[in-house]
């Protein structure tokens, strides 16, 4: 979910999180606090706001959109320069 090219500063960013919420429960008659679940919930929100907070071309799906637009105007300009009479003669 999150983008490719911030996935490993984002993974590392939330394994020391985690890595200080158990450092942290793992103390003497400290039960593991919600907080911690509710950290957990966070990483999937965090993924998730990158996603729509870094709008790229791949991933808003207009890339493909912008080939399907262009592949058909390059032959439809090409023929556009032939005389349709001198086409029909030509047959």
């Amino acid at each position: 979910m999150v983008p490719f090219d911030i996935r490993r500063d984002w993974l590392r960013e939330w394994r020391a999180e985690f890595a200080y919420t158990a450092a942290r429960a793992a103390r003497p008659n400290k039960p593991l606090p919600i907080a911690s679940l509710m950290r957990a919930l966070g990483a999937i929100a965090h993924a998730a706001w990158l996603r729509c907070d870094r709008w790229r071309i791949d991933m808003m799906g207009i890339g493909p959109l912008i080939v399907a637009l262009v592949a058909p105007w390059i032959p439809a300009r090409r023929a556009s320069r032939i005389d349709p009479l001198a086409a029909l003669r030509h047959d």
